[in-house]
């Protein structure tokens, strides 16, 4: 039988020939990505009319023209088999994954990979999320606010907030850890920890255990916002001066009101207290009071331990300024919360506030450096711990009533925050500094890993260098060492090996990256701290989650928390030579959820051994913000693909702008369709030009599914029937992936193991099956 290509007739050659195509419409057609017969013929009737701008009717005629201008392609199944020869084939860097797809990613094919990519990861909706302006509750949080995130080198910046997601989860866990951490979130939602390898490693809440230790900030940058403050009330006249920023002087004021001030009302009279029975906080208070307001408060012989100022125009200020401290009924144990503005100022200012609050309701212990602040009102408590935090202050919460400094960081409070009271700076002169007071703060990194290193250094584990070294830096008494013992343990051995190289002698370069990521450790703004329980809770309760760009985390309740790897693997292998099992060419990245980390692939790459700049060179990267955005992108891949010699083209996630913006049953039919072109377009992209093509898709719970697995691919059979291989990806145990093939034309169902690294993706046993 003869081959029937796809062929035009002869005397038609541009789409201006086609009968009803003038200059102008010829235009509109190209403008809106029609710029072939072939794609005339094939473009829905609805698509011309909306991206084109043509009448209905005419769309028509020019689609009918195109179609009776081109022969259907027809071919026998041997020519087809013979087509199947020039496929090629990807290498995932994981002989598993490429076993299990008969070779490797093959082209001219749509490869799915399901799984939970940003579906299912959120937190309870009254949790804090640290931004640049304050702690923040999660479902209050704005698009226009900056969470704080950690970038790739440990340390904390702020990010950007995208997008808000919602979702009813059944099962939320709450996590309960050391200094006083809590949060209740999604099994899904994804934390940070240390592996065996002391690298930074997720691990989601569902698989944590007791015992287990979980990154936490220590540290935020000190971020100065603009903020305003009020204006002060005319009515009767304006009789003090008011400020026109927060000085040292009123953020000094700040502070001793939110320890130990209220304000009382009284039919037209206002009184502002301030208690303390300490005389020389009672004239430093005095002092800033006039400072700030050109009138200093009294104390009255009836209430010598108060000072007061009574005054309906400053109080009237102080309540626009700072509204929880009018009370009523509660008295000075109210629950008070310190103004936004205070939340927003610079070093001196904040050290200020800090400090009164420190002398108005805070402790110091005589004999070891410990420090306490405290407040029945836990909101409170948060703000305080935030503005310690941009100090670079690590505090712990004890019962939900008291802040613990201890350490390093009580130190740090005594000598760059300090105290205005004679009886606190009399107990810090009186502080014992021995390395014995100085091991709250762990760093959990495992003994091996310093056996490992003086192997790699020429020093055995009974040499005296390394005993002295080694042994007296990490305390007999605990598994870890300590920021502060870890830090002099660097500086020693950088000391040695320094001296060791000036002397002819060479050490391994593991030795070096061994030493870099303990440093890295010690200098991040990640603190440790251990999980004492994990619980499974009642359901379903709605939960929030936040897009946050560049670095897909942020900070909730102190803890760390991560907002996809195949693919990014897979961009770095794409680029290889055909001998270490890539396809020479380029990749097209389409990131629909601001998943996309270049600083991941850059590690990748790295620990690979690649030049990790020429592979990012080698990714065209495409941020799409809608259905519509995403669409037209693919519209115009086909013409960057022939153009850069793109081997791989990656849609992550095909379905979540589709999911998002077409809700409830009366728009399914359209968002199917709609779907359906999209995806053939894909199809007929990897087929033109011998390219792979891989989608990324949710999984969704079927609520019909009384047994088995309720979780299946979200796209229904449009999807099904696009993809050419589907593969579940799962979380299993021991830190492993399970990667299965669910559908395919020939590809048998079955499934294997594999890990995600530092290098990306690799090969991986589960111990229960290493035997066989």
């Amino acid at each position: 039988m003869a081959s029937h290509r796809c062929v035009m007739t002869a005397e038609v050659l541009d789409i201006q020939d086609l009968d009803g195509v003038g200059p102008v419409t010829a235009n509109k057609l190209r403008e809106a990505g029609y710029d072939s017969i072939s794609a005339l013929a094939i473009a829905p009737i609805r698509e011309l009319v909306e991206k084109a701008g043509l009448e209905s009717s005419v769309a028509h005629k020019i689609s009918k023209a195109a179609r009776e201008t081109i022969q259907t392609d027809f071919v026998t199944a041997k020519q087809l088999w013979e087509r199947r020869k020039t496929l090629l084939r990807l290498s995932f860097g994981s002989s598993n994954l490429n076993t299990l797809l008969g070779g490797g990613l093959e082209t001219q094919a749509i490869t799915e990979f399901v799984g939970e990519f940003g579906a299912g990861k959120c937190v309870n909706k009254d949790s804090i999320i640290f931004t640049s302006t304050g702690p923040t509750i999660a479902s209050d949080l704005s698009l226009a606010d900056s969470p704080f995130e950690i970038d790739s080198a440990n340390h904390a910046t702020s990010g950007k907030a995208l997008r808000k997601f919602l979702q009813d989860v059944p099962k939320p866990v709450e996590i309960k850890a050391s200094g006083g951490f809590r949060v209740i979130c999604s099994p899904q939602h994804r934390f940070f920890t240390l592996d065996n390898e002391a690298q930074l490693a997720e691990i989601h809440a569902g698989d944590l255990k007791e015992k287990r230790w979980l990154a936490v900030i220590r540290r935020l940058p000190l971020v100065e916002e603009p903020y305003e403050l009020p204006s002060p009330s005319t009515e009767h006249g304006k009789q003090y001066a008011f400020p026109a920023k927060v000085s040292v002087e009123l953020a000094k004021l700040l502070g001793y009101l939110a320890s130990e001030g209220s304000l009382q009302w009284a039919q037209n009279s206002c009184t502002l207290v301030f208690t303390n029975t300490d005389k020389d906080l009672q004239k430093e208070y005095s002092r800033c009071f006039e400072k700030t307001f050109g009138t200093p408060s009294h104390s009255p012989p009836s209430h010598p331990h108060d000072q007061i100022v009574c005054s309906v125009q400053i109080g009237d200020w102080f309540v626009k300024l700072m509204p929880t401290l009018k009370s009523k009924g509660e008295g000075k144990t109210a629950r008070k919360l310190l103004p936004k503005q205070a939340l927003r100022l610079g070093a001196d200012e904040t050290k200020a506030l800090i400090r009164a609050y420190f002398d108005g309701d805070g402790w110091a212990q005589e004999k070891a450096p410990l420090i306490e602040l405290y407040s029945v009102h836990q909101p409170l408590l948060e703000q305080l711990r935030f503005l310690l935090l941009k100090l670079g202050i690590y505090a712990r919460m004890r019962y939900g009533k008291s802040l613990a400094i201890s350490g390093e960081y009580a130190l740090k409070f005594a000598n760059e925050i300090g105290s205005d009271r004679t009886a606190n700076i009399e107990k810090f002169s009186k502080w014992n500094i021995e390395r014995r007071n100085f091991i709250a703060d762990i760093i959990p990194v495992p003994r091996k890993i310093f056996h490992r290193l003086g192997h790699l250094l020429g020093l055995n584990s009974e040499s005296p260098v390394w005993k002295r070294w080694v042994k007296n830096y990490l305390v007999i008494d605990q598994a870890y060492p300590t920021r502060h013992t870890l830090q002099e343990l660097i500086r020693n051995i950088n000391t040695f090996s320094t001296d060791a190289k000036k002397a002819g002698f060479a050490f391994e370069k593991e030795a070096e990256h061994i030493i870099d990521r303990l440093n890295t450790l010690v200098e991040s703004d990640l603190a440790w701290e251990k999980v004492l329980s994990v619980e499974e809770k009642n359901g379903p309760v709605e939960m929030v989650d936040y897009e946050v760009n560049p670095h897909h985390n942020y900070i909730v309740n102190g803890f760390v928390t991560h907002n996809s790897q195949i693919s990014m693997k897979l961009s770095i292998q794409t680029q290889l030579s055909a001998a270490e099992g890539g396809l020479e060419g380029k990749v097209l990245f389409i990131d629909t959820e601001g998943t996309f980390a270049a600083q991941r692939v850059f590690q990748m790459a790295q620990a690979s051994g690649q030049d990790a700049d020429k592979i990012l060179d080698g990714i065209i990267y495409s941020r799409v913000y809608n259905s519509d955005h995403q669409i037209l992108t693919v519209d115009h891949a086909f013409k960057i693909c022939k153009e850069e010699n793109i081997k791989l083209l990656v849609v992550d996630s095909i379905l979540s702008h589709f999911r998002g913006e077409y809700i409830g049953r009366e728009s399914l039919s359209e968002r199917q369709q709609r779907l359906n072109s999209h995806l053939h377009k894909l199809l007929r992209i990897a087929q033109a030009l011998n390219l792979a093509v891989v989608v990324t898709n949710q999984v969704q719970a079927n609520p019909q599914a009384f047994f088995g697995d309720p979780m299946r691919p979200a796209g229904g059979n449009i999807m099904a029937h696009a993809s050419t291989h589907r593969i579940m990806l799962k979380k299993s145990s021991q830190g492993l992936r399970v990667a299965k093939v669910i559908d395919s034309p020939y590809l048998p169902e079955s499934e294997t193991y594999f890990r995600i690294t530092e290098k990306g993706v690799e090969d991986a046993v589960p111990r229960n099956k290493r035997d066989e």
